[in-house]
């Protein structure tokens, strides 16, 4: 025989032996959610089953993170600070009579953004300070395919990188490039003809002293199609380049020493 006590729980009735009844909420099922999450990232979703006899539910998350909503429910959101760090969440029901079994540890991996990149320039050819996890984006749209430390700018207008390591982003300064008139102040002097072209041109170099140049020619989107390292030029020299292999379009193609870069375009037509 039971009686109700004053918190209103079923209990043995005095001088009753072995009748007792349990009103303890049931044990707390595993919780559903995130694993891996970014510190600074809010309102994440954990849940849990509703647990039967629960009228409240208690939570424990890791350091440095804090229940955005609903408190006391089954269903939370959970913001995760600048200085979140990785570890376990649980839950169990509790009413009147307690607390019931806690939940299995639910682990959670906090990562953290990379460093903000920088990126600079040398005429149309930017660079990120990140060397890995770059994604480069032009005038508010990602430029497909562009996820080098360097990346040539096309056209003019803005460019920046958003660098992306364990599933966290940085956002790089936004840089302004003119890709119109860039050339090389000295008595360097690079010339491309004809344009437009079916993929055949010749480049003519005049240079007052020897140097050595890098070639390299990018497509509309930035990527490096082409290259030849280590041209030897001397005086005025004039080489042809077979690129017939390409598709239609306008390409950049960068001439680059120790001392001096030049960029030119050209227009293959078929």
């Amino acid at each position: 025989m039971s009686y109700t006590n004053a918190n209103g729980c079923s209990a043995s009735a005095p001088g009753v032996i072995n009748v007792t009844v349990n009103t303890l909420p049931d044990q707390a099922g595993s919780i559903s959610g995130t694993g891996t999450v970014c510190a600074g990232t809010n309102g994440v979703a954990y849940s849990v089953a509703p647990i039967n006899g629960a009228t409240s539910y208690v939570w424990t998350l890791p350091a440095n993170t804090t229940i955005a909503s609903g408190i006391g429910t089954n269903y939370i959101t959970v913001n995760f600070g600048l200085n979140a760090v990785s570890g376990n969440i649980t839950v169990f029901g509790n009413n009147t009579c307690g607390d019931g079994g806690t939940s299995p540890a639910f682990p959670v991996i906090v990562n953290y953004s990379p460093p903000t990149p920088v990126v600079t320039n040398t005429g149309t050819t930017l660079f990120s300070s990140s060397p890995a996890g770059n994604q480069w984006y032009f005038a508010g749209t990602l430029i497909p395919g562009a996820t080098a430390q360097t990346y040539v700018a096309p056209q003019d207008g803005l460019y920046w990188t958003i660098v992306t390591i364990n599933g966290c982003s940085a956002e790089s300064n936004h840089l302004q490039i003119f890709t119109m008139g860039i050339e090389s102040h000295s008595p360097v002097t690079i010339s491309l003809y004809p344009v437009p072209n079916d993929g055949r041109f010749n480049v003519s170099f005049t240079t007052p002293s020897d140097e050595f140049f890098n070639i390299s020619v990018f497509n509309n989107l930035g990527i490096k199609i082409y290259e030849e390292a280590n041209v030897e030029m001397n005086g005025t020299h004039t080489r042809m380049m077979d690129l017939r292999s390409i598709p239609n379009g306008v390409y950049t193609v960068i001439f680059e020493s120790n001392q001096h870069q030049v960029v030119k375009k050209v227009v293959v037509n078929r």
